[in-house]
């Protein structure tokens, strides 16, 4: 009803409801109270099936009801949350970057593209910043305090020139290397902030579940001229790869929260080929992805990808 019309309809049928409401306010008997719907209740419905006063005139009694008090309804469960936030991209300086990290991340527009997707897939309780920044470390992260997260220059340096070192004969490959694996790490932040700002359950390693989501959405990543997902698989690799080529060149902290690198290379090869088994086939060999391995990649794929859908189901954008 429009409110003009819900104002005249209660005004029709305040006479049927001041008459009864009195009843409940003052107390009825014991016996009438342990009803679970008052004798005068019943009646304005009986009323409404007799044809003594319109649909419109009972549902403005019910109205009346409601709105003083009279008549309380219980809100149905809603787990999900009001959508009153986006993220959003910001660059701070960048003096000292010698590939121009903040023009090279606003070029590529790898940031402006996540949180696009991002803000319009999942409902936020507010603003959350993804930066691009100066840090004086390679890094990345996510500040629970500060409810951001951080790609800092260094890093995109750092993965510009890991991908010059493997693909030095074609620039083009090189820097796609650093723009999917970037994509990864901005995922694997993002999925640290979900974690914490809907407060999701997580049993196990965090570092390890926010491999995962990366995982999952970079396998849905596809173009409308790729009906296999071969985009998003290529993005997987390229973030396996990443992972293969720190482990060769940095120490194994045994103590730390993340996963060993080798042993983030083979999961995430895992979670490319269960994506897609049939077209991912030729990811299976002893030097990539053992085959006992592989037989369970598919199961491990589809369980985390339920289990992040789960998970966010109240907190989609319809």
């Amino acid at each position: 009803m429009s409110p003009m019309r819900r104002t005249a309809c209660i005004a029709a049928a305040a006479s049927v409801v001041a008459a009864c409401a009195p009843l409940l306010l003052a107390g009825e008997a014991s016996a009438q109270q342990e009803q679970r719907v008052p004798e005068w209740v019943k009646q304005v419905f009986e009323f409404y099936v007799d044809g003594q006063i319109s649909e419109d005139e009972l549902l403005a009694a019910l109205t009346y009801l409601i709105d003083n008090g009279i008549m309380e309804v219980a809100a149905s469960e809603d787990r999900g949350i009001a959508d009153r936030g986006d993220f959003y991209a910001t660059y701070g300086p960048n003096p000292n970057s010698p590939y121009e990290a903040a023009a090279w991340l606003r070029d590529t527009r790898l940031l402006e593209d996540n949180v696009e997707w991002l803000s319009s897939a999942y409902k936020l309780p507010y603003d959350v910043e993804i930066a691009g920044a100066e840090c004086n470390v390679v890094n990345a992260f996510y500040s629970p305090s500060e409810k951001a997260v951080t790609l800092c220059y260094e890093l995109v340096d750092h993965l510009i020139d890991i991908g010059y070192e493997l693909y030095d004969d074609d620039p083009d490959v090189a820097e796609d290397f650093a723009y999917n694996v970037l994509d990864g790490i901005v995922l694997h932040e993002v999925g640290h902030a979900l974690v914490d700002i809907l407060d999701l359950p997580v049993t196990g390693l965090e570092e390890d579940v926010a491999d995962q989501f990366g995982a999952v959405i970079q396998s849905r990543t596809y173009d409308e001229r790729d009906p296999y997902y071969d985009v998003g698989r290529i993005m997987m690799l390229d973030v396996a790869e990443w992972w293969d080529y720190e482990s060769e060149h940095g120490p194994s902290n045994y103590w730390d929260v993340h996963s060993l690198d080798e042993q983030r290379f083979y999961n995430i090869a895992c979670y490319a080929y269960g994506s897609n088994p049939e077209y991912n086939r030729d990811l299976v060999g002893i030097d990539y992805l053992h085959p006992s391995r592989a037989k369970t990649c598919q199961d491990e794929y589809d369980q985390m990808s339920s289990s992040w859908d789960r998970l966010l189901e109240d907190y989609y954008v319809e």
